[in-house]
């Protein structure tokens, strides 16, 4: 088979020169494919590839005569030879984690963007021209190439980030105002994820102001990326990107969780005037605007976006795969305020229309007991309510429904099922 690119990952540092990974793939006549150029992009060691004495790389692929020794096609995407070093002819290809596709640029323009973590990267600037950079710091450093022939280039990147900045400015990588930017695919997390020690990537302002750039938001753009958030994370990451369409993809942060940490959603898709569809969810299908909600964590996350009001409704609760199901009501065309009751335990969500300045109301009653959700207007007219939730206990008392809208006479119509919402629960009740 194959080598694992992510075979040493972790391993990092200066080795030492003596016999690190000497030998460690002699005679393995059976490996095929390529030597993945991430294998060793942790760790630097002395010369290109010592061959004599007790040298780190020394006969380490010596007589694995089955490993390529020049680079094919590879799908749609194109293998490209990036080094060559002295193993036996064997040769190391790229195919890109990353990649990003550029407007139709004029003859003798330059395109740059800026790294800002530690790591070993590769760029492939769609030319014939592949750049190999190891980084040894975390400071904001600029990339930049000029393209002799007018044409639209789709740019690739690979590598892995070994440290990040504790500081929220410098973003592990950056395209900000970037109007030569049209389009993107794959995947960042590979590049940037997750460290082992936890630290993690920051993405604040990444495409903020990419005003060209088109498409969807890749499904698996932050795969790899897990755990508790950190201040700023993904701060104005998409701001400004009137061009972007479709729904964000529903896992696009599935697997951070733990505690909010400040600022961390603020503006995140502030001015995607294109976005539709369901706004962002984690791993259990919890909305983060309705987890993280206070201004502190996401202020602004979807102003100026076309996200529906059934988007502020999660799927499903608490990972138990239990599908939630929104019950109407509808106001007569006089209505400026509306009040309901619940008083079932369990988490609820009131929507009250994309009209009403206190659209969502949560309510989390831990027992039950009665929480009154007022909707208010600004103008008199026909009204939509959208409620939802799993009730998880009821009162003993008579006199309490789970759900009441007495004595409201500003209730016209009604839709759904209450059922699905307020169910017979596991005990009985």
């Amino acid at each position: 088979g194959t080598i694992p690119g992510d075979l040493f990952k972790g391993i990092k540092g200066q080795l030492n020169g003596t016999q690190a990974f000497q030998y460690t793939f002699e005679k393995c006549a059976g490996l095929t494919g390529y030597i993945p150029p991430e294998l060793f992009a942790g760790v630097t060691y002395s010369g290109t590839y010592p061959t004599t004495g007790k040298g780190d790389m020394r006969d380490i692929f010596n007589a694995a005569t089955g490993l390529a020794t020049s680079c094919t096609p590879y799908g749609l995407t194109e293998y490209k030879t990036v080094f060559k070093p002295d193993w036996d002819n064997r040769v190391s290809c790229f195919k890109p984690e990353f990649s990003i596709t550029t407007i139709n640029m004029p003859a003798n323009t330059s395109y740059k963007f800026t790294l800002g973590a530690a790591g070993n990267y590769i760029i492939d600037w769609g030319d014939g021209n592949v750049e190999q950079i190891s980084k040894s710091n975390v400071t904001l450093t600029t990339y930049s190439h000029t393209y002799n022939t007018a044409g639209t280039y789709t740019i690739g990147l690979s590598g892995q980030a070994t440290e990040y900045a504790s500081d929220i400015n410098p973003a592990a990588i950056n395209f900000k105002e970037n109007t030569k930017l049209a389009g993107i695919s794959g995947s960042l997390g590979a590049i940037f994820p997750t460290l082992a020690d936890g630290s993690q990537p920051r993405f604040r302002l990444m495409f903020n102001g990419c005003s060209n750039l088109s498409g969807t938001i890749p499904e698996n753009l932050f795969e790899d990326i897990n755990g508790a958030p950190i201040t700023f994370m993904f701060s104005s990451a998409f701001r400004d990107c009137p061009k972007l369409t479709g729904p964000i993809p529903a896992g696009l942060f599935a697997d951070i969780s733990g505690s909010p940490a400040s600022n961390m959603f603020n503006s995140t898709f502030y001015g995607c005037s294109s976005l539709t569809g369901l706004a962002a969810r984690n791993g259990t299908g919890e909305f983060l605007h309705n987890i993280w909600p206070s201004a502190s964590y996401g202020r602004n996350a979807y102003t100026g976006t076309n996200i529906e009001g059934l988007a502020y409704i999660p799927t499903t609760w608490g990972g138990g795969g239990q599908t939630l199901s929104a019950f109407t009501v509808t106001t007569t065309d006089t209505t400026t305020s509306f009040a309901l009751k619940i008083s079932a335990a369990g988490k609820f969500y009131v929507d009250c229309g994309a009209d009403a300045p206190n659209r969502i109301i949560v309510i989390n009653n831990e027992t039950p007991v009665e929480t009154t959700a007022t909707c208010q207007w600004p103008n008199a007219a026909t009204h939509t309510i959208k409620i939802a939730g799993v009730a998880t206990g009821y009162s003993t008392d008579t006199n309490i429904a789970a759900i009441s809208f007495a004595n409201n006479t500003n209730l016209a119509g009604i839709e759904g099922s209450f059922g699905a919402i307020f169910r017979t629960i596991d005990d009985g009740k």
